[in-house]
């Protein structure tokens, strides 16, 4: 009887205090809450920028983010708020040849009450307690758009005793134009089921976003990033989110932002500092129950020090994109069947250069219009058969035979060597039928992140090649 009552009084009042804190009729205030103090800073005005900019946790606000991360990020942030609430959040992201993979755990609890049963003893719960995760998958296209999805489950108990669960989905876009100085995001985020505590459902807070940033470079004295969100939450009407961000150096950052529409927590400030790839952010919001300060945690591995040609290798990866993508398109009529024979490998590790060819194959996969491409597993299958050596099958002939035995036009192989700490591939592609070498790529790396990247650039000389 007492177990029943308490319960009662969790659906009643416990849900007009959750309320109290989520914008409209619903629960699981884990979605609601901003997963790193970066986007605080610029009041949430951040649908349309990307991971390498908002950090990785900004899939959160557009599921598209991450598509143009160029080396693994990993996000913390713990905060404690004004109400006694607790919220936790962990991101991690890793580029790969198939697309950017990414994942997040985050937890939230609202504090604790204390419930009086039918005969006055007390009893302390917790008022509410979120946990979730999610799943995140974001590709980039054409050099320009990114696109991406994310997958959420979420766990929600109240009075620690009746629980919810809930599944969603999130997707969005991202565009960057005019020689990137212009980025556009649009994205819709938390669509899914119910939560439902026995008799009493809460829709997820299905959010709307659409935004747009300028970004204007001073040359010696930094660049400015300024951002606009249109954001549309459930059951309200459109608010607007201005956010601005000064960088200094690429070390130092200082943002603002003011939300338009939103009854409280409007004004917005903060800092970041970036060295070594490692960042931490600071984000303070000025509302009614007073000021929320945040501080979080950010890592990009093989970032490298500052002041680095990142930027000019970034710029050569979105060009290369383009350009694949620009053979994908055009590949048409017969298709040249092709066989990765496998990568020999000079102070690099032979599982590592097996692990490189097998990204090869992949990337060779990855244009359909253009190369039939033998299995892996049946390449590895007839060389096992054939006895053949492959460190030492590095002649015309004994390239020629093997590529015989696969029925393939034409083989692909080639060389992995480290030195220094630093990879160096060299590809080649020969023609079975005349044992000519047709195309030699060669190409340099700091680490095998930023190898299985240039992975792309010797498959599009390749395709051109062909065509």
């Amino acid at each position: 009887m007492i177990k029943k009552f308490l319960t009662s009084a969790a659906l009643s009042g416990i849900l007009s205090v959750s309320h109290v804190f989520a914008a409209g009729d619903f629960s699981a205030n884990v979605l609601l809450k901003p997963p790193s103090a970066m986007p605080i800073g610029m009041a949430e005005a951040v649908s349309s920028l990307d991971a390498e900019e908002a950090g990785i946790s900004s899939l959160h606000y557009n599921p598209a983010s991450p598509a143009r991360l160029k080396n693994p990020a990993l996000s913390v942030m713990g905060q404690r708020g004004i109400a006694e609430d607790n919220y936790g959040a962990l991101y991690y992201g890793r580029p790969t040849i198939l697309g950017t993979f990414s994942a997040g755990l985050f937890y939230y609890s609202l504090g604790d009450v204390d419930l009086v049963n039918s005969v006055g003893n007390t009893t302390t719960v917790s008022a509410e307690k979120d946990m979730g995760l999610s799943v995140n998958y974001s590709e980039e296209f054409f050099g320009f758009l990114g696109t991406g999805i994310s997958l959420k489950y979420l766990n929600s108990k109240l009075a620690d005793s009746v629980s919810a669960s809930a599944a969603a989905f999130d997707a969005g876009v991202q565009a960057r134009i005019e020689d990137e100085r212009i980025s556009l995001g649009a994205a819709v985020t938390n669509v899914g089921n119910d939560l439902k505590y026995i008799d009493d459902s809460n829709p997820l807070p299905l959010t709307l976003r659409i935004g747009g940033s300028y970004r204007l470079p001073f040359e010696n004295y930094g660049k400015m990033l300024l951002a606009l969100d249109f954001v549309k939450p459930r059951e309200s009407d459109f608010k607007q989110f201005v956010g601005v961000n000064y960088v200094w150096h690429e070390v130092f950052s200082f943002r603002g932002g003011y939300k338009i529409g939103q009854d409280d927590g409007k004004i917005h400030a903060g800092f970041g500092y970036l060295f070594q790839g490692i960042q931490f952010d600071y984000g303070i919001t000025n509302g009614s129950l007073g000021q929320s300060h945040s501080l979080s945690f950010g890592y990009r591995f093989n970032a490298g020090a500052v002041g680095d040609n990142s930027n000019a290798a970034a710029d050569a990866r979105k060009k290369r994109a383009k350009e694949v993508h620009k053979i994908r398109l055009m590949g048409h009529g017969r298709k040249v069947k092709i066989a990765v024979l496998g990568l020999n490998a000079l102070g690099a590790g032979e599982n590592t250069a097996e692990s490189l060819a097998d990204e090869l194959f992949l990337a060779f996969t990855k244009m359909p219009k253009i190369f039939d491409v033998v299995d892996s597993g049946v390449v590895r299958s007839m060389v096992n058969q054939s006895g053949v050596d492959l460190a030492k099958c590095t002649d015309v002939a004994c390239l020629k035979q093997m590529g015989e035995k696969l029925g393939t036009e034409k083989i692909v192989t080639g060389l992995l060597s480290k030195n220094l700490g630093k990879y160096s591939l060299t590809v080649q592609m020969m023609d079975v039928q005349t044992g000519s070498i047709e195309v030699t790529e060669a190409v340099k790396a700091a680490n095998m992140a930023d190898m299985e990247y240039e992975i792309r650039s010797i498959v599009q000389s390749l395709a051109a090649s062909v065509q």
